[in-house]
């Protein structure tokens, strides 16, 4: 009889335990990700070379308000640097994702979308002026994030970006569109109990 009330004892214990264990993307679990790149590129424009070294950092942080739903916010930063100046861009917004398939999956499709708001200054060396501009920008995103362990994944994915970029300094005054498609890789932290 002894042996039965510690067995019951145990399980009824163990039962709520087991139900409040979670997985990556339930309800209030908060993602850690980012990617972050470095880049080194020579063109040639007639008999003048042109070395140009760049490195950006992409964090995001995003709490999971639903299953498999996450908002938050991410951060973008850039910096461009040659010969002929250095240029330099900052990227702040609210960003949001949706998750698909079993939290316990070993791969984690998702989608996501974002809003941002930045800056953009560089410096031209030859007529020592310093040129800025405000940054707005749309994105979309499909990915898919590999469990490597528990917690923790490596991401890969496609992004399309709709930028317009407003240029008012005393020089001159302009505004741009711009295009930006292609792919990324990083790696995302998935913090829960």
């Amino acid at each position: 009889m002894r042996r039965t009330i510690v067995v019951l004892t145990f399980v009824g214990l163990a039962l709520p335990a087991a139900a409040q264990s979670r997985g990556p993307t339930d309800k209030g679990s908060i993602l850690v990700a980012g990617s972050a790149s470095i880049a080194r590129s020579t063109s040639e424009v007639g008999d003048i070379e042109v070395k140009t070294t760049g490195v950006s950092l992409n964090p995001s942080l995003l709490f999971f308000i639903a299953p498999k739903f996450a908002i938050g916010g991410q951060l973008g930063l850039s910096r461009v640097s040659n010969d002929d100046g250095d240029a330099t861009s900052w990227l702040l917004g609210p960003a949001a994702r949706l998750y698909f398939g079993e939290p316990s999956a070993r791969t984690l499709p998702y989608v996501g979308a974002s809003v941002s708001f930045g800056g953009f200054s560089s410096d031209d060396n030859e007529s020592n002026q310093n040129f800025s501009s405000d940054v707005w920008g749309l994105e979309g995103i499909a990915g898919l994030t590999w469990m490597v362990s528990r917690q923790v994944g490596i991401t890969g994915e496609a992004f399309f970006e709709r930028a317009t970029i407003e240029n008012d300094n005393a020089v001159f005054t302009s505004k741009q569109k711009r295009t930006d498609f292609g792919i990324r890789f990083g790696f995302a932290a998935f913090l829960f109990r």
